[in-house]
């Protein structure tokens, strides 16, 4: 037998024009190692470090592609899902 137990967190983050890094504070957790962050933008699913990675210090996602919304268009949302503090007992 095995039980999980671990703590869920969503936000999401409008943009108005092209931007570098997006702010993941409104999580209203910090993002550490381990933990497990998926990212949308408008419904597109981005990959860490394929797309993004993760600045725990700074509480930010940083773009590795160039800027994301570079055609500075309104309203584009990101959307964060963050799962912490997974814990397996057998």
């Amino acid at each position: 037998v095995m039980a999980a137990s671990f703590e869920t967190y969503e936000a999401v983050v409008t943009v108005d024009s092209a931007v570098s890094e997006v702010s993941i504070a409104d999580l209203g957790a910090s993002v550490n190692p381990g933990d497990k962050l998926f990212v949308h933008l408008n419904s597109v699913y981005l990959v860490e470090n394929v797309d993004y990675r993760i600045d725990s210090n700074s509480q930010k996602i940083v773009c590795l592609t160039g800027e994301w919304n570079s055609y500075n268009i309104e309203g584009c949302e990101f959307a964060f899902d963050l799962i912490k503090k997974i814990t397996l007992m057998e």
